[in-house]
C-alpha cells in the first residue's frame, strides 16, 4: 500500500477562501444543537404543540380540565426537556374538585379518553416526527 502524498508547506503562504463563512456555519450549528439555545427553543416549540394537541384531546364537560394542562420547559449544558402535566393546583369553579385528581381517572378510562396516550400516538407517528424535524431543521444555519 502506498502512502498518499502531501505536499510540504513550510515556508509557503497558503489562502484559504470562505473561511470565515465556514467557521460562522459551525458556530450556528453548534448553537443550535446546544440544549441551553436551538436545541431548548426547539423543545420548547414541539412541548407547545403537544400540549395543544393534548388539550383538544381532554373530552370537556366544564372545561377546566383541558384548561389546566401545563407545560415546564428546561435547558441546561446537557440537556432540554418539556413536561406537560395537569396543574396541581387547578381547582374545578363548578365542582370543587381538582383535574390533577378526576383527570387521572378520566385518562385512565382508556380510548378517547385517554388524552396523553392519544397525544403521544400521535407525536410518535411519522406526522409527528415530520413536525419534529421540520422544527430541528429551522434552527440549523443554511
Amino acid at each position: 500500500m502506498v502512502a498518499p502524498r502531501i505536499p510540504k508547506l513550510s515556508g509557503k503562504h497558503v489562502r484559504v477562501k470562505g473561511m470565515q463563512r465556514v467557521q460562522n456555519a459551525l458556530l450556528q450549528t453548534a448553537r443550535a444543537v446546544s440544549p441551553s439555545q436551538g436545541l431548548l427553543f426547539v423543545v420548547s416549540q414541539v412541548g407547545a404543540e403537544v400540549l395543544d394537541f393534548g388539550r383538544a384531546a381532554t373530552h370537556v364537560d366544564t372545561g377546566t380540565l383541558s384548561a389546566s394542562h401545563r407545560i415546564d420547559t428546561k435547558g441546561g449544558a446537557k440537556s432540554a426537556r418539556a413536561t406537560i402535566f395537569i396543574d396541581p393546583t387547578a381547582i374545578n369553579p363548578v365542582s370543587g374538585q381538582r383535574p390533577a385528581q378526576y383527570g387521572v381517572v378520566e385518562h385512565a378510562r382508556g380510548g378517547s379518553h385517554a388524552f396523553y396516550e392519544q397525544t403521544v400516538n400521535v407525536f410518535r407517528s411519522r406526522r409527528g416526527q415530520r413536525f419534529i424535524m421540520d422544527q430541528i431543521r429551522k434552527q440549523l444555519p443554511r
